[in-house]
């Protein structure tokens, strides 16, 4: 949080301005460090010349910066000022002020950018809005895995992990927001990703969701398995074996292999070789060029 003494200085310089300025300043520090003019106008109860001349005083003030883009928008000078701001909103203020700006984002019926559905996802969370906060999350955390960084994707996938719980969701989607949050933070070196994906293989199985207990288990082919994770790892692998089909070679390849791997460190060697030459051997009667390079180091 801001220093208190700190706060005091940000709004005394900001209430010189006028009442006005110090309001416009306010929700805009709801927006963020950076906000557009027509959201911020679509957000505010204020007639648009009294924000126009709000903001232009707080540009004049040295507070915000013109960034002078095609499409109008502003910036606090400093995270300082707008954390400032945003602090001397109280709590329920706060909240109808999120809705607000995501009724705005949410105005038009076209294709949302990236960016927008990130501001979404945040906005719906800090709003109270748990269908829309679980939506628009788990966009966020897809387009933040699809682009490599997997700590900002399980962390949109904990918000919307945490959304499902709050609406009681079945436990098929917990499963999957389970495997899709432990799969992000097993890509970003988490130790919470293997409680979390045995977790969610354990709602998969309960409820049922075939591809949802597979996908949990192929996370662990994404690397070398953590000493210790071995026991939690066989038996996710050995529970998607039972609803897999063989008829899906390279699926069953790889559950097979990483089988195999998981026996690495246990007085198992015979079932551990058994299994590493069968998923071998499914790998070179398969077309995908690929596979073989997949499941053999498990027999090395």
């Amino acid at each position: 949080g801001v220093p208190p003494s700190l706060r005091e200085v940000v709004w005394s310089r900001v209430r010189t301005l006028g009442q006005d300025v110090f309001a416009v300043l306010g929700v805009a520090s709801v927006l963020g460090l950076e906000f557009p003019e027509d959201i911020l106008l679509e957000t505010l109860d204020l007639p648009e010349e009294t924000v126009r001349g709000a903001l232009d005083a707080a540009v004049a003030a040295g507070i915000l910066v013109d960034l002078r883009s095609v499409r109008r928008a502003m910036r606090f000078v400093h995270a300082l000022v707008a954390n400032a701001m945003y602090s001397e909103i109280g709590p329920s203020s706060r909240a109808r002020m999120h809705e607000r700006v995501v009724r705005a984002l949410t105005k038009d019926d076209e294709s949302l950018h990236p960016d927008v559905v990130l501001q979404l996802a945040r906005h719906c969370a800090l709003a109270g809005l748990p269908e829309e906060a679980l939506q628009w999350s788990i966009a966020a955390g897809d387009h933040a895995f699809a682009h490599l960084a997997p700590t900002e994707a399980a962390y949109h996938y904990q918000v919307a992990l945490d959304a499902a719980e709050a609406l009681h969701r079945s436990d098929a989607q917990r499963a999957d927001l389970l495997v899709r949050l432990g799969h992000a933070q097993f890509r970003a070196g988490d130790p919470q990703a293997q409680a979390n994906l045995g977790q969610g293989a354990k709602l998969a199985r309960r409820s049922g969701q075939r591809q949802t207990l597979i996908r949990a288990a192929l996370v662990a082919d994404l690397g070398v398995p953590r000493v210790g994770s071995f026991v939690q790892e066989s038996e996710i692998v050995e529970s998607a074996l039972e609803v897999a089909g063989p008829a899906d070679t390279a699926t069953y390849a790889r559950l097979l292999a990483l089988l195999s791997k998981s026996l690495t460190y246990t007085p198992d060697v015979g079932r551990r070789v058994t299994l590493a030459h069968r998923a071998l051997r499914m790998a070179e009667q398969s077309d995908d060029a690929t596979l073989l390079a997949g499941v053999a180091p498990a027999v090395l």
